[in-house]
């Protein structure tokens, strides 16, 4: 065994850097905490690959007290143990400042209101370097440059650039809601956003959107446990969490307690696999809860969870309960097929024609019993003589099922292996608003609707890929899409991807986008949440190659669903565009489209044979 000895105080500082600067993002939150304790209306954040500056209006550093800012373990935030039960400032135990220090450059410049002059000290590694009296305006800026320069096992560790930008501005944002009377000004590569300086609803507004701010409603509980804050309408909500936000006593924390509580009183709201938009500030007396759980103070423990649990419930649930839910009609562009509870057409660029010359239009009206015999030998015609017709310019040929592999599924000794595969099958009937029943030549075949519908759209999307010829079709209105940070960079990351799928979109500005045009699968109109769900599953993809499991999901949000109706005749061309395509029998994700039952096999069910 070695001999025990004491570390220096470099390594030590080192050492405690790594619980407490994890990343940039870490960096930044320890001196915003800072400046908000410090009293500050106004907070600057600048950003770039190499630099963090982060300058704010509040009291300032004494001269005489700037060094000992450095020191572990040094704060005027608390003096006793019970101090520790009672604190109310974001930080307080003086571990930040000296971690920064330690693993990176920093120059900090100060000016308190009873000094003469500001103080300027710069800090290489944990080692003072300089310091100086400087001529500065009140508060206080901390630039930070080259993180990690002398760690370079933690550097190797960082995220790509758009990666960490993207914590840091979901950081920034947090801070805004949690102190929507400071105003931020964020600047990120040298683009400027702001935040706050107003009321909570506003700083919602800013950083969620109109989309959300329409929907909000007002959450009030006061007492020695208040809840105050807003909520959403289950009608505006999200695919994940990322829009939901705890503050105790202006602090960001995550709490699972609390996220249950919240999603509990949604629950039977909320569609599943949406989560609900939310924005609480608990008000709590600091002994019943301890924030000194984690080094970040992320986390939190309570006296006693049960009480925390329900009062949160009670909240958002009253709320929920004394608000009108009716949802409110939804609009979609006018070149896209509207949808209703009884018919959605196929999303796709084929036009679902008849061809009637067996019928004559000027054939005089017969008696009603004739009229309905014609009427249905009509409708005979018209379902077997259904085609599809690409409408595009560029028609897509897809070439035939291989014989090879057709004669794997004809299986039963009565179908005629020589005949096309499904070639002259009837439409009998739909199971389900889902499952389309065929009869040919002594058997039935089931075609899962939603399963072939994905084929032929993966087939198709494949193809265009494949060509780099992607088909759009523009809206003639703009669908807006509000992002969070994270989504944000990764649309910035696969923007290309997104031009290749045929999206045309427009980056407004502070994560806000305007879809202008869509792949033609999904026949010229797109839910905001279904785009929110592309990004979602795209978020591991390969920046230079799309995996087939993306292009199956984008498929399968794009392809009609089970208890969609469809007319005989949209049936129909479904059916045969499936089996134009190369492998019509299973779906992009392995499930079967098409299932078959024998009339021997059906009357040895019925103990006929």
């Amino acid at each position: 065994m070695k001999k025990i000895k004491l570390l220096n105080n470099n390594m030590i500082n080192k050492i405690a850097a790594g619980e407490v600067v994890e990343r940039p993002s870490s960096v930044v939150k320890e001196l915003v905490e800072n400046a908000i304790d410090a009293g500050a209306g106004i907070i600057t954040v600048e950003i770039n690959e190499s630099l963090i500056r982060v300058s704010d209006n509040g009291s300032g550093i004494p001269a005489d007290q700037v060094e000992a800012v450095f020191l572990r373990h040094a704060t005027s935030k608390i003096e006793t143990i019970a101090d520790l039960e009672s604190v109310l400032t974001l930080g307080f135990r003086g571990e930040a400042m000296s971690s920064i220090a330690a693993v990176s450059r920093l120059e900090l410049i100060t000016s308190n209101p009873n000094d003469d002059m500001g103080t300027l000290i710069e800090i290489n590694g944990g080692q003072i370097v300089k310091k100086a009296a400087v001529g500065a305006a009140p508060g206080t800026s901390v630039i930070v440059r080259n993180l990690f320069y002398n760690v370079p096992a933690r550097l190797k560790f960082l995220k790509k650039p758009p990666t960490e930008f993207g914590y840091i501005s979901d950081l920034i944002e947090k801070f805004a809601l949690g102190n929507p009377k400071i105003t931020f000004n964020y600047m990120l590569k040298g683009k400027k956003q702001q935040y706050g300086g107003g009321e909570l609803k506003s700083a919602i507004y800013q950083i969620y959107g109109k989309e959300y701010y329409k929907d909000l409603l007002k959450v009030e509980r006061e007492g020695s446990f208040g809840v105050s804050g807003y909520i959403a309408k289950p009608t505006s909500n999200r695919p994940n969490r990322t829009f939901g936000n705890f503050f105790i006593n202006g602090r960001y924390i995550k709490s699972p307690l609390m996220q249950s509580a919240v999603e509990a009183a949604y629950k039977t709201k909320l569609p599943i696999g949406k989560f609900p938009v939310y924005v609480l500030q608990i008000h709590i007396d600091p002994r019943f809860a301890d924030i000194n759980v984690h080094p970040t103070k992320l986390e939190v423990r309570f006296q006693d969870d049960k009480v925390v649990y329900d009062l949160i419930y009670e909240a958002v649930n009253n709320t929920l309960n004394e608000a009108v839910l009716i949802p409110s009609p939804v609009f979609v562009a006018k070149n896209a097929t509207p949808v209703t509870n009884d018919t959605k057409k196929i999303a796709d660029p084929v036009s679902f024609v008849l061809k009637t010359t067996n019928v004559r239009k000027d054939e005089p009206k017969q008696d009603n019993k004739q009229d309905n015999k014609d009427d249905d030998k009509q409708k005979q015609l018209a379902v077997k003589e259904a085609r599809p017709v690409y409408n595009h310019p560029e028609q897509i040929k897809l070439s035939e099922t291989p014989k090879q592999e057709r004669q794997d599924y004809e299986t039963d000794p009565k179908l005629d292996p020589e005949s096309p595969f499904l070639k002259d099958y009837t439409i009998i009937g739909l199971f389900f608003n889902t499952y389309w029943a065929l009869e040919q030549a002594g058997t039935l075949f089931l075609i899962d609707q939603h399963a072939a519908h994905e084929r032929i759209l993966y087939d198709k999307l494949t193809v265009h890929m494949e060509m780099g010829k992607p088909l759009s079709q523009t809206l003639l209105r703009p669908v807006a899409v509000t992002l969070n940070p994270t989504e944000q960079t990764v649309y910035e990351e696969n923007s290309d991807f997104f031009a290749e799928l045929g999206f045309e979109i427009e980056d407004m500005g502070h994560n806000a986008l305007a879809l202008r045009g869509v792949p033609f699968i999904f026949g010229g109109g797109i839910n905001p949440d279904v785009f929110l769900e592309i990004l979602e599953n795209i978020n591991s993809r390969n920046a230079e190659k799309l995996g087939d499991e993306k292009l199956a999901k984008l498929a399968c949000k794009a392809a009609v669903k089970g208890g969609d109706k469809l007319t005989p005749t949209e049936a129909k061309a479904l059916i045969d565009s499936l089996l134009a395509t190369k492998k019509p029998f299973t779906c992009p994700h392995g499930r079967p489209t098409i299932v078959k039952l024998s009339k021997y096999e059906m009357e040895k069910m019925f103990k006929r044979v």
